[in-house]
């Protein structure tokens, strides 16, 4: 008769420390005497750590269930590990027995091909019924017609019969699911189990918190064979699970019903302030219980945040570090992965700590995936050039030949056609080839049969350096190591699937080409690649909150306690939910008291625990604390502190950052930065402590608050009026400016702060888009000088030879490097123009910038609009002589006192007189909304300027893209009104003066003057009010409207996202002048 014992204890150590002793007890010291069965969550290491107290490590084995399954049924089987059926090929006949149902009423049904999301839910399904026994068909409708679903057992059983039906037909019959190698184990009984582990004398079971059927029978299995203690964590003490244990009830009951009992203690240790705190987590008593006191090495902490909340976990993490904690004693371990995982590692590296975090990602999300993700669609359509091209830009592909690549790219990337072929006329013949040998390899690739020898085949004409087999890479790319490991491992699994499809395809007997690339494409789309980030020794750790349980640390951060961020309960196919509560067995597992029960874990341990939640997103909508934390308040009476930047600066970004706010306050010198530039680490020497506490306490608690004060931006209008003078006029750059944050328009048009100066190996953004500003500017003046109105057909060669000269001219008097760089812009510009001697592009390669400008303007000749004022200044005076001065003064804006001054682009001018602007732009464009929503006032002021000074009726206006890399499109953003406008392709030889892609916002001009006359005059009067009043708050715009992330004076700016709707709300009580586009510009639409 063997000993069967359970080992309860509230964390998984300590349970761990009394089962090894008491196994320590029962063996004889041979070697691997005692088989620890390890849940996942467990670090071998650990238990190995502990191991050494009680006994020598030879003694000890640590397994896995499914690999001590799998080695006793190769045992029995002799088949060797070949004869498993792979999770790729598992998927693979899950989908196919999908795609085989005919049945429209079954509920797996799909009439189209079964989705991602169908697949993965229907694998969940059968493991659900497999590992509870039932894997036949058989089986499967006996058992459910016994628990009364008789329904649901002939759908079942059917899909399970095609499963098994697909199986057959794919592969060797040696080939197994899991389940039926569990099955088989079982079925062979105590004889296999005592023969293969002869050396066993006792086994451990670790602290699983569920587990199938068939593991629970292994487990009984065993216990007939050999003394076998269970570690089952319990948080709570009483005979009866209750409270977090809840989630271990179905796992407990089954321990019963094998024969476990309880080990004897001595009943003479107590539980501590933690543990009984974590028992009382859940429990509702009759009348109001005293708070139990967890001690100060529990703390609950707010941050404004998800950005703030883990600067503060690297900042802490760090300042322990500093103080002597060993690395490997710390963890961090959020619930959500996907929001936390990535950004906490990296905000830890760049604290310069050490970290090792585990993540997993879809094969499609690294460049491997990516890779394959192109081939199928360059396969599929082999004459698209986006595939092609994203294809080409993968660091993988032909990394021996990079200039032939990047001749390809540079020249897909001035080409206005998107067609594989128009690109091979472009190219020199060598390019061509390559292009050619490319797309014909993935053509080969998606129609092959043996698609497992054409992806050997594929990557062999790609380049990409692999080991021989292609299913391993070479160290020809300078990948980092955890990037070449996530990369190997993708390549493997890449390989896996192909060699999957290849072993069945012939047994399917399908020869739908277009059905076999997507099922590569969907077999592909459902591997994901587990990475491992950092070293694992002197690391801290980034895990999961159940990793952090069952591995003990001495300090353990848990951020992202908030409902969002915690698991939720997972979704699940309708029909099946009555097979989930028909009977334990079948009862699906429950993530919310998986959380509960994790939880409550952490608080019985005696790590300094540390809770984080973010209050607010960036949207300034609110965050609810997690249901475990709000229980942990009910229960403790610990309330939740709200926290800025506690700890020390952790990153080079924080120090630089403090040291500018000791500099700007006096608290440090330049000069005494310079003499100490070595002594600077974390800790600001020298600084006037006092006075920066005492400022520090006066600011942060006015910017605590929802209104806005002295500290927010708002000056008195004297300074306003000093500053910038009285009735200074606006240019549309200031209003825009102004709209987007009024912080911003301060500093910079204000206080006269000038971005600081990029250094860039070829001309920065703005210098460029000047040079094509001044050449089209010049061109037109050239060209209508000589005599013709725009261009068309007829003239766009000898309109070339005039922009030619003048691009030249102006290209010789531009400061530009001479580098690789430059080179390709000016070619990119150049290209096209069929000029004698072209000296700066190539005359036979595809259209440039100019030479699709000018076909641009041949196409807009229809129209009944002249190109007319080019650079026209309306209340400036020129640097040079040329541009026309439509105006000395600035104009005032129509019912106003305020002026608008600016220069103007380009306006066309139509037969009876009306006015079209254009404003040319080389980088992104505003769309008609962002002018209707009132966040910007190009388009609309440049009309209201010529309107006043040319005296004409403003028709609209658009913006002109010209970008050298890009498509030129004359009618972005178009504002004005369909009785002006035609479709820009289908409308083409209209005579319309506007074009435009979408049916614009106002049906007649007379609509659209009533906007330009009311609502934007209205608008430039509250932005003048704003500004005259000094309110330079930071934006309430969200980030991304604002453009908060590359605005040049974000390291100096203060704007609080998650309290913009307060501060909205508190400007618009107070009667505060402001201007917030899109947010309060409703009532002037």
């Amino acid at each position: 008769m063997t000993t069967r014992r359970v080992f309860s204890e509230p964390t998984p150590s300590d349970g761990r420390a009394a089962i090894l002793q008491w196994a320590d007890e029962r063996s004889s010291g041979v070697p691997q005497s005692v088989l620890y069965l390890e849940p996942p969550s467990v670090n071998d290491g650990i238990v190995a750590d502990q191991w050494d107290t009680y006994g020598s490590p030879i003694e000890l084995r640590c397994e896995r269930f499914r690999t001590l399954v799998d080695e006793l049924y190769e045992a029995d089987t002799y088949d060797g590990s070949a004869t498993h059926i792979s999770s790729a090929e598992r998927q693979w006949i899950v989908e196919e027995a999908l795609s085989r149902l005919t049945d429209t009423e079954h509920p797996l049904y799909s009439e189209e091909d079964p989705s991602v999301g169908l697949i993965q839910q229907s694998e969940e399904l059968l493991t659900l019924l497999e590992f509870a026994g039932t894997i036949t068909a058989e089986e499967v409708e006996q058992r459910l017609t016994q628990e009364g679903l008789p329904r649901l057992a002939q759908s079942l059983s059917r899909f399970v019969a095609l499963v098994h039906q697909v199986r057959a037909d794919g592969f060797d019959d040696a080939k197994t699911f899991r389940s039926e190698r569990f099955r088989h184990v079982l079925d062979a009984g105590q004889p296999l189990v005592e023969s293969e582990l002869s050396t066993i004398e006792v086994v451990i079971v670790g602290s699983f918190q569920t587990l199938s059927p068939q593991e629970r029978d292994i487990i009984g299995l065993i216990a007939d064979a050999f003394d076998t203690g269970i570690v089952l964590t319990r948080v709570t003490d009483a005979d009866e699970l209750s409270g977090a244990d809840d989630a271990i009830r179905r796992i407990s009951r089954w321990y019963d019903e094998l024969g476990f009992t309880p080990h004897e203690t001595d009943g003479t240790s107590s539980r501590s302030p933690r543990e009984r705190a974590a028992a009382s987590l859940y429990e509702h008593e009759d009348g109001q219980a005293e708070p139990v006191q967890v001690g100060s090495d529990v703390t609950l902490e707010t941050h404004a945040t998800i950005q703030d909340e883990i600067r503060d976990v690297a900042r802490t993490v760090r300042s322990l570090i500093g103080s002597g904690v060993d690395p490997s004693s710390i963890t961090v371990a959020p619930f959500d992965e996907g929001t936390y995982g990535n950004r906490i590692t990296d905000a830890l590296r760049a604290a310069d700590v050490p970290v090792v975090a585990s993540s997993s990602r879809s094969l499609f999300a690294t460049t491997t995936g990516k890779l394959f993700e192109s081939v199928i669609n360059l396969g599929t359509e082999p004459d698209r050039q986006g595939p092609l091209t994203r294809l080409l830009s993968n660091p993988l592909v032909a990394p021996n030949h990079r200039e032939t690549v990047r001749n390809a790219l540079q020249n897909a990337d001035r080409l206005e056609s998107t067609r594989v072929s128009t690109l091979a006329e472009y190219v020199d013949a060598d390019t061509e080839a390559f292009i050619r040998d490319v797309v014909t390899a993935c053509e080969e690739f998606v129609n092959a049969t043996d698609i497992d020898s054409e992806r050997e085949a594929l990557l062999a004409e790609l380049g990409v350096p692999t080991t021989e087999n292609g299913a391993g890479l070479t160290d020809a790319i300078g990948f980092s190591r955890h990037v070449r490991a996530r990369e190997q491992q993708a390549i493997e699994r890449a390989a896996e699937v192909c060699s999957s499809l290849t072993e069945r395809r012939d047994a399917a007997d399908r020869d739908d080409a277009d059905t076999d690339v997507e099922e590569l494409r969907r077999a592909l789309e459902q591997v994901t690649v587990e990475t491992s980030v950092g070293r694992e020794s002197d690391s801290v750790r980034v895990c999961s909150p159940a990793e952090a349980a069952t591995n003990p640390a001495e300090y353990v951060f848990v951020p992202g306690l908030t409902t969002e961020h915690t698991p939720s309960p997972p979704r699940r196919l309708a029909f099946a939910r009555p097979l989930n509560d028909s009977h334990p067995e079948f009862a699906a597992s429950n993530p919310v008291a998986g959380t509960r029960y994790t939880f409550a874990q952490l608080i019985a341990a005696d790590a300094d625990l540390t809770l984080t939640a973010p209050q607010h997103n960036r949207n300034g909508d609110p965050y609810i604390l997690a249901d475990p934390v709000v229980e942990l308040e009910r229960v403790t009476g610990l309330e939740a502190s709200s926290v800025n930047d506690r700890a020390p600066p952790a990153s080079y970004t924080d120090v630089h950052r403090e040291l500018a706010a000791a500099i700007d306050s006096n608290a440090l010198t330049p000069d005494a930065l310079s003499r100490n530039t070595d002594t600077y680490d974390i800790n600001i020497s020298g600084a006037n402590a006092s006075k920066r506490l005492s400022d520090g306490v006066s600011v942060a608690a006015e910017r605590a608050a929802d209104n806005v004060g002295d500290y927010d931006g708002h000056v008195d209008s004297g300074i306003v009026t000093a500053l910038r003078g009285e009735d200074q006029p606006y240019s549309p750059s200031q209003l825009e400016t102004y709209a987007d944050c009024g912080f911003k328009y301060y500093l910079k048009y204000v206080l006269d702060i000038e971005p600081d100066d990029e250094i860039t190996l070829e001309l920065n953004a703005l210098d460029a888009g000047t040079y094509v500003h001044d050449v089209l500017e010049r061109f037109y003046r050239t060209w209508r000088g000589e005599g013709h109105d725009g261009v068309t057909e007829e003239t766009v060669d000898e309109a070339e030879e005039v922009l030619y000269e003048v691009a030249a001219s102006r290209l010789d008097e531009l400061d530009a490097r001479d580098t690789a760089f430059h080179d390709t812009w000016v070619t990119a510009l150049f290209d096209g123009l069929t000029v004698p001697e072209n000296r700066y592009g190539n005359a036979d390669g595809p259209p440039g910038l100019f030479k699709r400008f000018l076909h641009s303007e041949a196409e807009l000749a229809p129209r009944d609009a002249t190109p007319s004022y080019f650079e026209a200044h309306v209340g400036l005076t020129p640097d040079e002589p040329g541009p026309e001065v439509l105006a000395d003064d600035p104009v005032r804006v129509p019912g106003t006192d305020v002026q608008i001054r600016g220069k103007i682009d380009r306006l066309d001018i139509t037969s009876d007189g009306g006015i079209v602007g254009m404003d040319y732009k080389t980088g992104s464009t505003a769309s008609e909304s962002d002018t209707i929503d009132g966040h910007t006032f190009q388009l609309p002021a440049y009309l209201l300027m010529a309107e006043n000074a040319l005296n004409g009726d403003p028709v609209g206006g658009s913006y002109y893209q010209v970008d050298p890399t890009d498509s030129i499109s004359p009618h972005a953003g178009t504002v004005g009104s369909e009785e002006d406008a035609a479709h820009a392709y289908w409308g083409a030889d209209d005579p319309a003066p506007l074009r435009r892609y979408q049916t614009l916002e106002f049906d007649t001009r007379g609509e659209f003057t009533e906007f330009l006359h009311d609502v934007i005059p209205d608008r430039i009067d509250r932005i003048a009010a704003a500004v005259d009043n000094g309110s330079f708050h930071p934006t309430v715009l969200s980030p991304d409207t604002a453009g908060c992330e590359y605005c040049p004076y974000r390291d100096a700016c203060d704007v609080r996202h998650h309290r913009r709707h307060d501060i909205h709300d508190a400007l618009t009580e107070s009667n505060t002048p402001q201007y917030a586009p899109g947010i309060d510009t409703e009532d002037t639409q």
